[in-house]
């Protein structure tokens, strides 16, 4: 689940990185309608949760 967790950090980082280029604070060379990272970040922050979870219940047992 360790896994789970490293590709979750990795998703959230590129929909920071989409959404504050679309913002204007981080130049990008990209053109990203305003606020659909959000969704890559909301996924990352999910499958981090998930991990965090398994991780969790794994030790419990």
């Amino acid at each position: 689940m360790i896994r789970t967790i490293f590709w979750g950090i990795i998703i959230i980082g590129i929909g920071v990185w989409i959404w504050l280029a679309n913002l204007g604070i981080v130049t990008s060379g990209i053109i990203f309608h305003r606020d659909w990272p959000v969704i890559i970040i909301i996924v990352g922050l999910m499958t981090v949760a998930e991990g965090i979870s398994w991780c969790a219940r794994r030790r419990r047992r």
